[in-house]
């Protein structure tokens, strides 16, 4: 309960902010605000602090995106493993293996999927 209280509040905190700055942005500019809206700013103090700050985000976002899909595949390929899936080694061949999957669909029958001349 705690967590999603947190979740919640720095998602809505986020929100805000990003409609508080989006409203801002139209409210200046109108219809002819640019894509980035720092571009329309002039080349002020505060607008060199907000690019940079943009351009921190922008890089240090990609390191934490990295680990967490680093950290998903170490998982899945752990899960994988623990399960007879990569990485173990196969069973002798007079051995019989029975799957855990179940049995594949039969195959579409031949000219289902082909194209018409028409």
């Amino acid at each position: 309960p705690r967590m999603l209280a947190l979740y919640a509040s720095a998602l809505g905190t986020a929100m805000l902010l990003y409609l508080l700055v989006g409203g801002l942005g139209y409210a200046t500019f109108g219809d002819a605000v640019a894509e980035n809206i720092l571009k329309s700013y002039p080349a002020t103090l505060a607008v060199g602090a907000a690019r940079l700050g943009l351009a921190l985000v922008v890089i240090f976002s990609f390191p934490i995106q990295a680990l967490a899909l680093r950290q998903s595949a170490a998982s899945i390929a752990s899960e994988l493993r623990a399960c007879g899936g990569a990485g173990r080694r196969r069973a002798p061949a007079r051995a019989v293996r029975q799957s855990p999957l179940p049995e594949p669909a039969p195959a579409a029958p031949e000219g289902l999927f082909e194209l018409s001349p028409h």
